[in-house]
């Protein structure tokens, strides 16, 4: 280690000291023996070797202690991953308490029984993911001639908008989810552009599709959206009319 003026180390010293609460910022001029303790401009300004060896001088912060979930924290990270309500920490042995808190890393040991047991909460939160019954998924069909339209007529087992218009249902989902909705169609083609046809959600586009199809080959146009439960507007509109 390179030799060191005096002050330049005393002064790193006295800061870390002061970082760690042993005295006040006015502390800093105080003198250990015969050696006064001052800043490093009394002696020029330390170099980078002197920079790193008063580094050394820098007690110890000493460590952080892993933190176990208590009881009340296992629950709620249960629940909010697996949507588990049956509280397993219940089971568990009672959290050690540390000046008045039950959640201080410090006294939250993790004693052999406490593993038996969070070995049988994750079988049991395991067995219950993979059994849980889930809800079927959910279709709807509507057919344009039983929706609410704004124009046209029903043209043999179809609805004809032969302009701008559009034709909607109010549909209710029964749970919060991404859903799929799918639009049989074809159109009469009399202009430069295709038929353009929006397919709609609460009256906001969610898909926006150039309809190719003839009458004798109707195609199928899908697009997905998640979608909350309740009920909603779903609606298909025909744009660009010549």
């Amino acid at each position: 280690m390179p030799r060191l003026p005096i002050r330049h180390c005393a002064a790193a010293a006295a800061f870390a000291l002061t970082l760690t609460g042993c005295f006040g910022e006015s502390d800093l001029t105080q003198t250990t023996g015969s050696a006064p303790i001052s800043g490093p401009g009394d002696v020029g300004s330390p170099g980078e070797e002197e920079i790193d060896a008063c580094a050394n001088v820098v007690i110890d912060p000493g460590r952080v202690t892993l933190h176990r979930l208590n009881r009340a924290e296992y629950n709620n990270t249960v629940r909010d991953l697996f949507g588990d309500t049956t509280a397993p920490a219940k089971d568990f042995p009672a959290d050690d308490h540390g000046y008045g808190f039950d959640n201080n890393a410090d006294v939250l040991s993790l004693a052999p029984l406490l593993m038996e047991k969070y070995e049988a909460a994750a079988e049991k939160l395991v067995e219950a993911a993979w059994t849980r019954d889930f809800k079927p998924g959910q279709q709807t069909r509507i057919e344009a001639e039983t929706a609410t339209t704004t124009t046209g007529s029903a043209s043999g087992n179809a609805w004809n908008l032969y302009s701008n218009g559009s034709a909607y249902a109010s549909i209710t989902f029964v749970a919060d989810g991404t859903y799929t909705f799918k639009v049989r169609a074809w159109g009469k083609q009399a202009g430069s552009e295709p038929v353009k046809m929006d397919l709609l959600l609460d009256n906001a586009v969610i898909a926006s599709f150039d309809v190719t199809a003839t009458s004798d080959a109707p195609q199928i146009y899908s697009a997905s959206r998640a979608v909350t439960a309740g009920a909603h507007k779903v609606e298909v509109a025909f744009t660009n009319d010549y």
